[in-house]
């Protein structure tokens, strides 16, 4: 399972990085598919979160101090 947590971000690396070694094999510039891949990235991980808020005793702010450990916090904060 952590193999393909650490495969999720070839394509960061990669995009990122190296746009204009890998331009040349896509057919859409490298960066619009950085930030679409990393959009998606991010409603996976925000998808964490619903659980959590679903519960009535429990606020936003904790539900996010909650979910800390699980990356979504910094990723909030980003946007």
């Amino acid at each position: 399972m952590r193999l393909l947590g650490y495969a999720g971000l070839i394509p960061f690396i990669v995009l990122a990085l190296f746009p204009g070694w890998i331009a040349p094999y896509l057919s859409q510039p490298p960066v619009p598919l950085f930030l679409t891949y990393s959009v998606i990235i991010l409603g996976f991980m925000a998808g964490v979160l619903w659980p959590v808020l679903y519960c009535a005793e429990r606020s936003l702010l904790l539900a996010l101090a909650a979910d800390r450990r699980s990356g979504v916090l910094p990723s909030d904060v980003a946007i």
